[in-house]
């Protein structure tokens, strides 16, 4: 079927269909690409699962808010060996 006629199909779709559908989505495909991170000294898989741990409970709004503050905020270093 073409992608066109889908989306004509989605647009018939009642709103639980359309939950339902997004629910399935996001099992098959996770809605925000795990970024390209390098291995490296870090444990890349434990900082994704704690970023998601941080995610849980919160609207996506507040998350955002949040790092963007993270981001923003400077903290200066201890010493220069860090």
């Amino acid at each position: 079927m073409p992608l066109q006629e889908m989306i004509k199909q989605l647009d018939e779709l009642s709103l639980s269909e359309i939950d339902l559908l997004k629910n399935y989505l996001d099992a098959v495909q996770p809605s925000q690409a795990t970024p390209n991170l390098q291995i490296g000294t870090m444990d890349i898989d434990a900082l994704l699962e704690t970023i998601d741990a941080m995610h849980e409970g919160m609207s996506d709004a507040e998350f955002e808010d949040m790092l963007e503050d993270m981001t923003n905020e400077y903290i200066a270093p201890l010493g220069d060996d860090l």
